[in-house]
């Protein structure tokens, strides 16, 4: 290339920094919505289509072969392909999604009480805050990640004439919609962008880290309204500055001998989590070039003649850069000869900074971390704003391939490794009743309604992992969302978060007046039987359980004294119809000992307060506790009692509301597996719940804990929601080896990885169906001591309470107290226990 050709294109860049004729840098002009196709001018006419997408988690070798298919499409000579991967900091979209349905169900549900409601609302807008916060300074300062948005852009030109006739057009056509196509084969699920969203993308890259303006005057030129007319913008050797972001261009010099799509996934940030991580904004874009064949063919002929001189050369020995072309070559060559069409390639890396200082290290350390993995980045000195508007999306021109000198010759095989496609799951998006965070800054939002299957979720975590302060903010975020919530546990883990949100919590102690008579709410006795007998049998015979003649004559008993009594019956009842019958039936001792195991459970035995008289359970409470931990010296008690508790939350489910959510949460869930008969009785239960929209979350210690049964196996594959907090090695190692858990290689890594730094975060790796990420639980200092079981803070409130403060009142007289200042006093004209 002459020197006065570059110098000639340098002077015309140069009016990027004149903001009256910065639209004429952008060759974007209109939009035809008919066609669905941009009008691109430049060093000739193009058209082109601009998709959206969401990124890759992981890529094998068959989406390689997928996005080579892509590349393969039969182009035009001079075509353009942009593929950019933006991680940008504008998360409103994520958050507003987080906030959906939660603020109107707060101001208007019937279900919830007022103080219900304020605490509800006041939790949301805490993490609101919370979250919105964390796009501009990071919420775990250890890894100086901020929040950010994961976009895809795909862009495609297409050379055309001057005035396209109407087989050009179908032409384009066609060739757009093969690429969009693949790319949906591929799994970045593309949505083709029109000129007002085209604007908004441009004016978020544009101006990073604000909301960009969404009006579009179709009476105007596109690249007329990209930038407002108060865009401040400024030039320097080592960055362009657009208002108050400061931008570096930096391109890569050379490539590691091998490279991989997966190696992208190192590129955005180590995925452990570590301090090798991208703390601003960037957009990595490869941009490929389609040359003329024949010409193209030549070129490379050319130069891979004169390299070969050079390499029969004395020098060659002493220069190992002559000796690495020639073999980059060969390697070009026999790709060529296997069919593959050589193609130019520029992969580009912006970076998004709040000051020149902050860019300057930001710079040097993304060098120092792509050095790393065997790239050289050099910065684009001089040309930062140049470069600036050729990666914008449609902005790259066939020009700037000969004389940007950043284009590597390759052919589609070798460029179907480099599109930057990869990065954090973003969860399963629409219900976001939950909120985590990848740990390079990725928002994930994820519901268990949001699956085509059942909502059934399991959640383990070793001891002191945090599985109870996530199952905390899970029934939050459900009650948030209008869910009704029940909840049995033995550990008292809920008690403070149910008092706080005037939920109702009921503890089985000894002054309990509560009745469990398993009969008062029966609709359908032929409907129930089968849970019923199953319930007398584990009262009756906890260790062994019912033989087929024994469950028979159960069911025969229980049928007529409902004949009788209906929902008055009670076990009392039961016991003496079994004596009675074993008396007429020449003393037949199976039916007496039966009678006589019941003995417990009637009026005249120990336990029969809990189940003598009419059922009073009261479930009116959108949000119930029951507290099974005082009933631990009472192993067979206990079991009777969570037996009774579900199948009694399934019939509420059973008459309820289809349209309303509900929670069912079994915490330390690995206890009831050791019993094959609650064990059964679950499994049965659990494949019911989808039917009455309900979700039951098991929450235990390891996914090990629900495989010592059949019925717990069968619990497992029926959860297609997994969440697992941090794991003992032998915990992921025995998962590993069974091949339950099918996550492959890499996640199984991800998941030994898993950790918990407490009072800061939780690391979890989340799983619906196929898909899985990991991200990090985070919350609010407010939300994390509602939430908290560490003794020193739950005592400090407690001591709190004690002086009259309610919950609310409590937590934050501690946190006064963490920065130094007053305690608030207690509220006048409010109860104590209130939240």
């Amino acid at each position: 290339m002459k020197a006065e050709a570059t110098m000639d294109y340098i002077k015309r860049h140069a009016i990027l920094f004149n903001k009256e004729r910065i639209s004429e840098l952008i060759p974007v002009e209109a939009y035809d919505e008919e066609e669905g196709l941009f009008f691109i001018s430049g060093d000739r006419d193009y058209l082109g289509a601009v998709y959206l997408g969401s990124p890759l988690v992981g890529a094998d070798d068959g989406t390689t072969a997928m996005i080579k298919s892509a590349f393969s499409g039969d182009l035009p000579d001079d075509s353009l392909i942009q593929i950019s991967h933006l991680s940008a900091n504008f998360i409103e979209n994520m958050v507003n999604l987080y906030g959906s349905g939660r603020e109107d169900l707060l101001r208007r549900r019937d279900g919830l009480t007022s103080s219900q409601k304020e605490v509800l609302y006041g939790l949301y807008a805490s993490r609101r805050k919370f979250i919105t916060e964390g796009a501009r300074r990071p919420l775990v300062k250890s890894s100086g990640v901020r929040l950010k948005n994961t976009m895809i852009i795909l862009s495609i030109k297409i050379p055309v004439s001057k005035t396209p006739n109407q087989r050009e057009l179908d032409d384009v056509r066609a060739a757009v919609m093969r690429f969009r196509e693949s790319m949906k084969s591929v799994g970045l699920g593309p949505t083709p962008l029109d000129a007002q969203t085209y604007l908004v993308v441009m004016r978020s890259i544009l101006n990073m880290g604000h909301d960009p303006d969404r009006w579009y005057d179709e009476d105007r030129l596109i690249n007329e309204q990209v930038c407002s007319f108060d865009t401040d913008i400024e030039s320097t050797p080592h960055y362009v500055r657009v208002k108050d972001n400061y931008i570096r261009s930096l391109s890569t010099q050379n490539y590691p001998d091998m490279v991989s799509l997966g190696l992208l996934n190192q590129l955005i940030g180590d995925p452990n989590g570590s301090h090798n991580q991208i703390t601003d904004p960037f957009m990595f874009t490869l941009t490929i070039y389609f040359p003329q064949q024949a010409a193209a063919l030549r070129n490379i002929k050319q130069k891979q003649n004169a390299i070969h001189y050079q390499a029969q050369g004395p020098w060659a020995k002493y220069v190992a850069r002559i000796r690495s072309k020639e073999e980059g070559f060969s390697v070009l060559d026999e790709a060529i000869e296997q069919g593959n069409r050589p193609v130019k390639c520029w992969f580009n890396t912006l970076l998004f900074s709040e000051s020149p200082d902050e860019s300057q290290r930001s710079a040097s350390r993304l060098r120092t971390h792509f050095q790393m993995h065997g790239y050289e980045m050099y910065e684009d000195t001089y040309m930062h704003g140049p470069f600036l508007m050729l990666q914008l999306p449609l902005g790259q021109e066939v020009e700037a391939v000969g004389k940007t000198h950043r284009f590597f010759t390759m052919t589609i095989r070798e460029a179907a490794q480099l599109p930057p496609l990869i990065g954090e799951w973003k969860g399963t998006g629409r219900g976001a009743a939950l909120i985590f965070f990848g740990r390079r800054g990725q928002i994930m939002l994820y519901d268990f309604f949001d699956g085509q299957t059942s909502m059934n979720t399991v959640v383990a975590a070793t001891s002191g992992a945090g599985k109870s302060f996530l199952a905390n903010d899970i029934i939050v975020g459900y009650l948030q969302k209008g869910a009704v919530v029940r909840v049995i546990d033995q550990g008292r883990s809920y008690e403070k978060l149910c008092d706080s949100i005037d939920g109702q919590y009921i503890a089985f102690d000894a002054e309990t007046s509560i009745s469990l008579n398993p009969f008062t709410h029966v609709k359908d006795i032929d409907e129930e039987i089968t849970l019923l007998c199953v319930i007398v049998a584990k009262m009756a015979s906890p260790s062994a359980g019912f033989n087929d003649w024994e469950m028979s004559q159960t069911a025969q008993i229980l049928k007529e004294l409902w004949d009788e009594f209906g929902t008055r019956m009670n076990i009392t009842d039961v016991a003496e119809r079994f004596n009675k019958k074993g008396l007429d039936n020449n003393h037949d001792h199976r039916l007496l000992n039966i009678s006589q195991q019941l003995y417990q459970y009637t009026r005249h035995g120990a336990y029969g307060k809990y189940f003598d008289g009419p059922n009073n359970l009261d479930y009116s409470n959108n949000m119930v506790v029951l507290e099974l931990d005082d009933l631990r010296s009472k192993p067979d008690l206990q079991q009777v009692v969570l037996l009774q508790l579900i199948a009694q939350i399934q019939t509420e489910c059973y008459l309820g509301d289809r349209a309303v959510p509900k929670i069912v949460l079994i915490d330390e869930a690995w206890e009831a597996m050791m019993d094959p008969m609650v064990a059964k009785f679950l499994e049965g239960s659990y494949r019911r719940f989808r039917k009455y929209n309900a979700a039951c979350i098991m929450v235990t210690q390891s996914l090990d804990d629900l495989y010592t049964s059949a019925s717990g196996e069968a619990i497992a594959k029926n959860s297609p929601n997994t969440i697992l907090l941090k794991q003992t090695s032998e915990a992921v190692e025995g998962l590993k080896k069974s091949e339950r858990f099918r996550i492959g290689e890499y996640g199984f890594a991800q998941l030994r990885s898993l950790h918990t730094e407490i009072g800061q975060y939780a690391d979890v790796l989340v799983r619906s169906g196929d898909n899985w990420g990991v991200g990090r639980f985070v919350v609010d200092r407010y939300t994390q001591l509602l939430y908290s079981t560490a003794a020193s803070e739950v005592a400090a409130i407690k001591a709190f309470r004690e002086q009259g403060l309610s919950v609310r009142e409590a937590i934050e007289a501690y946190m006064a107290q963490e920065q130094g200042s007053a305690a608030p006093k207690k509220e006048k004209g409010k109860r104590g226990k209130a939240a």
